[in-house]
């Protein structure tokens, strides 16, 4: 759906914060003798652009940076959803410095965390007396799932039963909206009978003696140009007379929330 490696522009990425330093490009933070503690980064993942908090520096005491992709759309599609990127960093104690890798839906709503850093300062103490050398993670490419972000689904529970006095054959019957894709299964109990599973509408003769109970479970990708409320009715019908035929049929009426496009944040802070 996106890839992207930087090298030819911001690929539309923005960068805003508290004493914020994203930039694009190769960095050029050398390990020094007067800062042993701070690591070297002179190399990108892949070719010569990446980004990077200070491209020839460390970020500095009381920022934050965040680092954001454009809008993902994710619209119609259906999980997997896998985010995968490559990373590397030098980052003090998690109790005060943070880092993290969002996937969020645009305008600030639902969020899902990909990762972030909990560990300690990354430098060793070495030599006596002993002198701090920098540690950072070397470049590695990280593939986290992202399933939420799917272009919308909805999940139908039918549940068809029989309460007497006549076992019956009945047809379980739900045409869903035009904007839903359903795949169906279903589960038998008390000695009832239905169809394992399909997809599309639902057109089953479910054997249903006394007490017996047919469930079957709808679960429906929702188009990404579904706009307005989706309407579902179920019935079930059999030949055999119903003193309460007002219980056969059952709607349900839901909105239709826009398909989340999503976006990668990306903060540091100190």
């Amino acid at each position: 759906m996106y890839s992207t490696d930087f090298e030819q522009d911001d690929a539309g990425f923005t960068h805003s914060g508290t004493l914020d330093q994203w930039a694009r490009g190769l960095p050029a933070t050398p390990a020094t003798s007067t800062n042993p503690a701070v690591a070297a980064f002179t190399t990108c993942n892949s070719g010569t652009s990446c980004w990077k908090t200070n491209l020839t520096g460390t970020y500095v005491v009381s920022s934050v940076h965040d680092l954001l992709s454009p809008n993902v759309d994710l619209a119609g599609l259906t999980p997997p959803v896998i985010v995968r990127w490559a990373q590397r960093y030098q980052i003090e104690n998690a109790t005060f410095d943070h880092a993290f890798v969002d996937a969020q839906t645009v305008g600030g709503g639902t969020s899902v965390r990909l990762w972030e850093w909990q560990d300690a300062t990354m430098s060793e103490g070495v030599g006596s007396p002993a002198v701090n050398i920098g540690a950072s993670s070397g470049w590695s490419v990280l593939s986290r799932r992202a399933d939420a972000f799917a272009g919308g689904s909805t999940t139908y529970t039918i549940v068809a039963s029989n309460a007497g006095p006549d076992p019956i054959t009945a047809t379980v019957g739900d045409t869903f909206p035009p904007d839903l894709a359903c795949a169906w299964t279903c589960t038998a109990s008390s000695g009832a009978t239905c169809a394992a599973a399909g997809s599309g509408d639902i057109a089953d003769a479910a054997v249903l003696p006394v007490a017996g109970v047919a469930t079957y479970t709808a679960t429906c990708a929702i188009s990404g140009s579904a706009t307005g409320p989706l309407s579902n009715t179920v019935t079930i019908a059999s030949t055999v007379g119903d003193p309460n035929a007002g219980n056969n049929s059952a709607t349900d009426i839901d909105t239709v929330d826009p398909a989340p496009d999503s976006l990668f944040v990306n903060g540091f802070e100190n």
